[in-house]
């Protein structure tokens, strides 16, 4: 999905569509399929996209420069000169420096047919392709340093402000851990109190039943010693009267014995 993605959107030309496949198959087996990653890989292969159509942009201006300024029968030479081009396009991407490529014209040159003549000004444009190309390459290879130190700095940025958003966060979870823990210390401890307070009030309402529980046994037994004395009082008040009675009795009949 990605290689015919990548290929419908920059083209699908022999070299770059195998530059593709290439990349694509190196990002999937080394990198994670993540938003930034991909947005990375579409950059590089932008870029090479680019740098290719300014290889081919210069190398046709120059055939085509060649093929006007040139007579027909030097049209074949500037062809070859084409593939040295290329060749030399090659040494240099390879070798990362200018003299590669001299060296690949130097030896391409020098292993030529014998019939293949070359004048003193096509020499001189190609080696003018090749200086103008390397200043493209020199100045894209700079561009890339830019962009590459750009994105580097950018990345420790967000990734230093990624650790201040953090800290932040960390903290700011600190706080409210620590707000939490006052909290349930000053519940718990609210929650002591009542207990303590339960706790006393239940001693008092145990002492106040204990001692209402003795109040009614001492009115109950107070209650019935007054019973018991008013039943005391009522016999012996009985008793005396039965005496009463009992010696008017007896001197009831004394005086009748009397009599």
């Amino acid at each position: 999905m990605l290689v015919n993605k990548f290929k419908l959107k920059y083209g699908d030309k022999p070299n770059l569509g195998k530059y593709i496949d290439n990349e694509v198959a190196k990002y999937l087996k080394n990198d994670r399929l993540t938003e930034e990653s991909l947005r990375q890989l579409d950059t590089k292969i932008s870029n090479q996209a680019s740098l290719r159509e300014k290889q081919t942009a210069i190398l046709d201006d120059h055939r085509s420069g060649r093929a006007s300024s040139r007579p027909a029968s030097q049209r074949g030479s500037a062809k070859v000169a084409g593939v040295f081009d290329a060749q030399s396009v090659r040494s240099r991407s390879s070798a990362g420096s200018r003299r590669p490529a001299a060296d690949a014209i130097s030896q391409a040159s020098s292993q030529r047919a014998p019939t293949e003549v070359y004048s003193e000004i096509a020499e001189d444009d190609q080696w003018a392709a090749i200086q103008k190309f390397n200043q493209l390459l020199h100045f894209e290879e700079q561009k890339q340093a830019i962009m590459r130190e750009q994105e580097r700095r950018r990345l420790i940025r967000s990734e230093l402000d990624q650790q201040v958003q953090t800290k932040k966060e960390r903290e700011a979870n600190l706080r409210d851990e620590q707000a939490m823990y006052d909290r349930l210390m000053e519940e718990h401890v609210k929650l002591l109190g009542q207990r303590e307070t339960d706790k006393k009030r239940q001693q008092h309402d145990k002492i106040m039943a204990e001692k209402e529980s003795r109040d009614r046994q001492l009115n109950e037994e107070k209650r019935k010693k007054r019973t018991e004395d008013k039943m005391a009082f009522k016999q012996e008040c009985e008793m005396v009267d039965r005496l009463k009675a009992e010696m008017e009795a007896e001197r009831h009949l004394q005086a009748q014995k009397r009599e």
